[in-house]
């Protein structure tokens, strides 16, 4: 099952775990990473960061790229949607596993 951008997003914004995504980096090699966009599971200073750049002019959207908050490097990361090779969104709440695969 594929997965859209706009799909990607809505998981990263509400999951309350994180989703794990699976990319290939330019060199090659897979990478996976914990990520999230969901405000609640950022650390305080970044969720203050993203509320003032939310404030700012936005810059023209690069629909390809996708920019996430790893969780386990407490880090910013970006990937293009076209590297994507699995993203795995656990539902606590359902007890439930969804994967969607690209490569």
């Amino acid at each position: 099952m594929e997965i859209t951008r706009e799909e990607l997003l809505k998981h990263l914004k509400t999951s309350k775990t994180g989703v794990e995504i699976t990319f290939e980096k330019a060199d090659g090699t897979k990478r996976v990473m914990q990520a999230t966009l969901n405000v609640d599971l950022l650390p305080k200073r970044e969720e203050e960061t993203t509320k003032k750049a939310t404030k700012k002019k936005p810059r023209a959207e690069n629909s390809d790229l996708v920019v996430v908050y790893d969780m386990e490097k407490s880090g910013w990361r970006s990937f293009k949607m076209q590297s994507l090779v699995k993203v795995s969104v656990m539902w606590p709440d359902a007890n439930t596993l969804i994967e969607y695969l690209e490569k």
